[in-house]
C-alpha cells in the first residue's frame, strides 16, 4: 500500500503548519492546566470540607450530652453560646444553625437568624443524608453538617455549618501562580520544539501526514510528563498543610473522648478502645500515615500506622499535634503524620483523563495537519477539503455535551427536589433527534436556494444561539426550546455541508466526497464525548454548553 502521502506545502503552506503545531500545543497547555487545577481545587475543597464536618459531629456530641439529660433543643439556654465558641474555635466557620425537621432554625450563633427558615434544597439534603454527614453549597455560601438525634436514633434537627471559602482561595492563587507558570515553560518548549520539527518536515519534497503529526504530538507528551511532575510538587505544598489542619480537627474530637474517659476516673494507659478508634481513623482518611497517642515523656501509649522514632517532635510538615491537658497541666499528646504519598493517588486518577486528552489531541493534529495541508494552493480536492474543518469544528461543539445531557436535564427538571422520570429526561435528546430527521429535506432545499456558504453561517449562528441560550437556562422549557434551536443548527449544517460535497465532488468523485464530510463527522465524534465528560465533570455543565457556544462560533 503507498505511502499516505500529501504535497509538500510551500511558503504559506508551512505558516499554516507551524499554527497547527502552535495549536495542539496550546490545546495540551490548556486542557493539562484545567484538569490539574480542577483536581487540586476539588482535593481542597474535599479536606476543608471533612474539617467543617468534623467540627459539625463534635458539637453533636456535646449537644447529645445535654439532650439526654432530658432537655429539648428550646430548653437549652446555653446552646447558643456553646455555638458561638465553637464557631470561634474554627477560623474556617462563619456561623452555625440549629434547624428543626420542619425547616425552621431554632438556635443560631447568630441571634438574629433564630425563627428563620433555611432554604429548601438545604433542608431536603439534611433530611435526605439520615445519618451520614452533608453539604451542599447555597445561595449565601457553602454548608455542611449532621443531624442531632436522641439516644433512640430518632432526628431532632441538624447542624447547618456556614463557612468561607477564604482559605480555599487563597492555597488556589499560591497554586496558580505555580501551575501558570510551569505551564508556560513546559509548553511553550513543546510548542518551539514542535514548530521546529514541523518546519523542518514540511520543507522537504514530499512529508507525509503522520509524522507532521508525529511531530505535534511527541513535544506535547514530553511537555505534560514534566508538568506532572512539577503539579505533583504543586499538590503537595497545598494539600499536604490543609491535611494537617484536618488531622488536628479530627484530634480535638478524639482528644475530648479521652479527656471525658479520664474525667471518669481511668488513667490515661488504661483507656480501652483508642487503638480501634485511631483504625477507624486512618480507614476513613486515607491521607493519614499514623496516628498515635504520646504520654508526657514523649513514649508512645496507643498507636495504629508505622511510628517513626521522632513522634515526640511537636513541628514540622505533614504533622499534626493535638495537645492533652488536664487542669492546665499537659499529660500527652496526639500525634497524626500525613503521608505524602496520597498526593501521587490524586494524580494518579488523572492518568486516563491525561490518555483521553493525548487521544483528543492526535485527532485534531491529523485533522489540522489534513487540513493544512489539503488547502494549500495546488492542492488536489483543495475546494471539497475546505468544508471538512468548519464542519468538524460545528459537529465537535454538538458532541461536547452529550455526555453531560442527561445530568443536565435531570438536575433542571429535578429542581423540585424530586428525581426526574426518565422519559423526561429523554425528551430534550428525543426532541432534538426528530427536528434533524425530519428538517433535513427543508434544511437541504433551503440551504440550495440561499447558497451552502450562507446557509453554513446562519446554521453555525443559530446552534451558537442556541448552546448559549442551553448554558443559561433555568428550567426544563427553556432548556428544551434552546435545544430545538441548536436541533435546527445541527440540521442546516449538516445539509449544508452535504449539499456542498455533492456539488463539489461531482458524479465521479461523491466516494470521495463522502469520505471526506463522514471522516470530519467521526473525527468529531471520537474527540466530543471524551473531552466533554472530563470538562463537564471538572468544570461544570454548564461551562460545557459555553464552550459548545464559542465552538460555533469559531465554525464560521
Amino acid at each position: 500500500m503507498p505511502p499516505n502521502t500529501d504535497p509538500a506545502p510551500a511558503g504559506a503552506g508551512v505558516r499554516r503548519l507551524l499554527a497547527v503545531a502552535l495549536v495542539v500545543c496550546l490545546f495540551g497547555a490548556l486542557m493539562a492546566t484545567v484538569l490539574t487545577r480542577a483536581k487540586l481545587e476539588q482535593g481542597l475543597s474535599q479536606i476543608i470540607q471533612a474539617r467543617v464536618v468534623s467540627a459539625a459531629r463534635e458539637l453533636a456530641r456535646s449537644v447529645e450530652r445535654a439532650q439526654g439529660l432530658g432537655l429539648s433543643l428550646a430548653e437549652l439556654d446555653t446552646l447558643p453560646a456553646l455555638l458561638e465558641r465553637h464557631r470561634r474555635s474554627e477560623p474556617l466557620l462563619d456561623r452555625i444553625d440549629v434547624f428543626d425537621e420542619e425547616g425552621r432554625i431554632v438556635a443560631s450563633s447568630r441571634a438574629d437568624r433564630v425563627g428563620a427558615l433555611v432554604p429548601g434544597e438545604l433542608r431536603r439534603v439534611a433530611q435526605v443524608a439520615d445519618e451520614l454527614p452533608w453539604a451542599v453549597t447555597g445561595d449565601d455560601g457553602p454548608v455542611a453538617g449532621v443531624s442531632l438525634r436522641t439516644g433512640y436514633g430518632l432526628v431532632i434537627g441538624h447542624f447547618g455549618l456556614h463557612y468561607a471559602e477564604r482559605e480555599l482561595a487563597a492555597a488556589m492563587a499560591v497554586a496558580d501562580r505555580r501551575l501558570v507558570g510551569a505551564a508556560a515553560v513546559c509548553f511553550g518548549l513543546a510548542a518551539l520544539c514542535s514548530m521546529i520539527a514541523v518546519g523542518w518536515l514540511a520543507r522537504r519534497r514530499r512529508s507525509p501526514r503522520w509524522p507532521l503529526t508525529a511531530a505535534c504530538l511527541l513535544p506535547l507528551v514530553l511537555a505534560m510528563a514534566v508538568f506532572g511532575l512539577e503539579s505533583q510538587r504543586a499538590f503537595s505544598e497545598q494539600l499536604v498543610p490543609q491535611a494537617a489542619h484536618k488531622a488536628a480537627a479530627l484530634g480535638s474530637g478524639l482528644a475530648g473522648l479521652i479527656d471525658r474517659a479520664r474525667g471518669a476516673g481511668f488513667t490515661f494507659r488504661s483507656l480501652y478502645g483508642v487503638d480501634q478508634a485511631m483504625r477507624e481513623l486512618r480507614q476513613h482518611n486515607p491521607e493519614l500515615a499514623f496516628v498515635a497517642a504520646i504520654d508526657a515523656d514523649g513514649a508512645v501509649v496507643f498507636a495504629d500506622g508505622p511510628v517513626p522514632r521522632d513522634v515526640a517532635r511537636d513541628t514540622g510538615d505533614g504533622r499534626a499535634v493535638v495537645p492533652l491537658v488536664d487542669q492546665g497541666q499537659r499529660y500527652g499528646s496526639l500525634v497524626f503524620g500525613i503521608d505524602p504519598s496520597f498526593v501521587r493517588g490524586l494524580l494518579a486518577d488523572m492518568r486516563l483523563d491525561v490518555a483521553v486528552v493525548l487521544l483528543v489531541a492526535l485527532v485534531l493534529a491529523s485533522e489540522l495537519v489534513r487540513h493544512a495541508n489539503g488547502t494549500a494552493p495546488g492542492a488536489p480536492d483543495g475546494a471539497l477539503m475546505r468544508i471538512r474543518a468548519p464542519v468538524f469544528t460545528f459537529i465537535l461543539a454538538e458532541e461536547l455535551t452529550r455526555p453531560c445531557l442527561p445530568a443536565y436535564v435531570g438536575r433542571l427538571a429535578g429542581s423540585d427536589g424530586q428525581a426526574a422520570a426518565p422519559l423526561v429526561v429523554g425528551l430534550p435528546i428525543a426532541l432534538f433527534m426528530l427536528i434533524v430527521a425530519v428538517g433535513q429535506p427543508a434544511f437541504g432545499r433551503w440551504s440550495e436556494r440561499i447558497g451552502r456558504r450562507r446557509a453554513l453561517i446562519a446554521g453555525a449562528s443559530i446552534g451558537a444561539v442556541g448552546f448559549a441560550g442551553s448554558a443559561l437556562a433555568q428550567g426544563l422549557f427553556e432548556l428544551v426550546a434552546w435545544r430545538a434551536l441548536c436541533a435546527a443548527g445541527y440540521g442546516i449544517v449538516f445539509a449544508a455541508g452535504q449539499g456542498y460535497v455533492l456539488e463539489q465532488a461531482g458524479g465521479s468523485g461523491r466516494t470521495r466526497g463522502f469520505a471526506v464530510f463522514v471522516g470530519a463527522i467521526m473525527a468529531a465524534t471520537v474527540c466530543g464525548p471524551s473531552i466533554g465528560g472530563i470538562l463537564a465533570d471538572q468544570l461544570g455543565q454548564r461551562a460545557t454548553f459555553a464552550l459548545a457556544a464559542a465552538l460555533c462560533l469559531l465554525a464560521l
